[in-house]
């Protein structure tokens, strides 16, 4: 294995293992009512290594393709010149999933202090978890949804269409990348608020969702419609709870 897959596959396990420990930590913390780190008030640095952890071991795993894709493209550069446009693709990349936990991580803060969430992290409002799930399937049905999808599932036309060479190339493609893949997937990674922003099987849940939509040879519209459909279900019963 060359070093570079190695130390791809090393962060996406320190960053799986610490999201798990973080989870079951808090879960056992919220059944003895001693919560070693409280999330409710905790500050927004706690909050944002929090969700920066979270969003790099979920979102890691579908990175993949992506990364194998550009490493092929760059086979006739040098190993160190191929490796350092690497590691400025995926730190573009990375760049923006650090933005989306900022603002994970403050809208938490923000419903912390509105006291707007239960103790095990999802808003404690039936309607602004309905309206959650109305937004994510109602994504799922919409024409950008298909478009930042279509960027994430076919890297090679991704890359025939925004290839830009240097370093300065590598950044952009990687921040455009990132771009759609947020784009894709942001209202997706809200649905931690409604089933628990530190439950495991959400975060597995949603984790194996991403990368089946992105990696697996099924139709995307029918995959996306069809989980958008059930989000929508979803938030209709939410009305009547």
């Amino acid at each position: 294995m060359p070093l570079g897959w190695f130390l791809f596959a090393v962060l996406v396990l320190l960053c799986w293992w610490l999201t798990v420990m973080m989870a079951l930590d808090f879960s056992s913390a919220v059944l003895s009512a001693t919560s070693p780190i409280p999330w409710h008030d905790a500050s927004f640095t706690l909050l944002f290594l929090m969700w920066a952890i979270m969003m790099l071991a979920m979102m890691l795993p579908s990175f993949v393709p992506t990364v194998s894709c550009y490493r092929r493209l760059l086979l006739q550069l040098s190993a160190h010149t191929a490796a350092l446009r690497l590691a400025i693709f995926a730190g573009s990349y990375f760049a923006l999933w650090l933005l989306f936990s900022v603002a994970a991580a403050l809208l938490q803060q923000y419903a912390a202090a509105a006291d707007a969430l239960a103790p095990r992290l999802f808003f404690d409002s039936p309607l602004v978890r309905a309206a959650v799930l109305l937004a994510a399937g109602g994504f799922q049905w919409s024409p950008l949804k298909m478009k930042c999808l279509q960027g994430c599932r076919h890297p090679m036309f991704f890359f025939m269409l925004h290839w830009s060479g240097g370093n300065a190339g590598a950044a952009r493609m990687g921040g455009r990348n990132g771009l759609l893949c947020v784009g894709c997937c942001w209202l997706l990674m809200l649905l931690l608020f409604v089933g628990g922003v530190m439950e495991l099987t959400w975060i597995v849940g949603l984790t194996f969702y991403v990368l089946v939509e992105k990696t697996l040879p099924l139709p995307p519209l029918l995959l996306a419609r069809a989980s958008g459909s059930v989000l929508i279900v979803a938030g209709g019963y939410q009305f009547f709870i």
